[in-house]
């Protein structure tokens, strides 16, 4: 299994510079679609508000509220899966059945071409 981040962001993460400001991205598209509080500033740094969004939202999706995405954690696939449907209607997703989980399954592990065109979001999401 693969993953976006390649450490913990978040309390007692490693805190990347790049893997934060992919995770304050994620949960700016995640905030700004349900509008849940206020917009992050996307710095790379965890501070009190990127932790507090974190838990905002793993409350109410990842089924933990502990403040960390972890790299293999049920709040990075929450992040990434929601972020992904939230492009459905950009994605020929129809040959997968309409599952989200499915795409980002298949993308990661089994087709190249897929693959590297998510690195690619992924690591554009990351630049400053």
């Amino acid at each position: 299994m693969k993953t976006i981040i390649s450490a913990a962001v978040g309390n007692g993460g490693a805190n990347i510079d790049g893997d934060v400001r992919l995770v304050q991205r994620l949960l700016n598209d995640a905030r700004a679609r349900s509008a849940q509080g206020p917009l992050l500033s996307v710095d790379g740094i965890v501070g009190p508000k990127t932790i507090a969004a974190i838990t905002d939202f793993q409350r109410r999706h990842a089924g933990v509220a502990d403040g960390r995405v972890d790299t293999y954690g049920p709040t990075v696939q929450a992040l990434l899966d929601e972020h992904l449907a939230s492009l459905g209607g950009a994605l020929d997703v129809s040959r997968l059945g309409g599952c989200v989980n499915a795409v980002a399954a298949k993308a990661l592990s089994t087709d190249p071409g897929l693959q590297t065109l998510i690195a690619a979001y992924v690591n554009a999401l990351r630049q400053r």
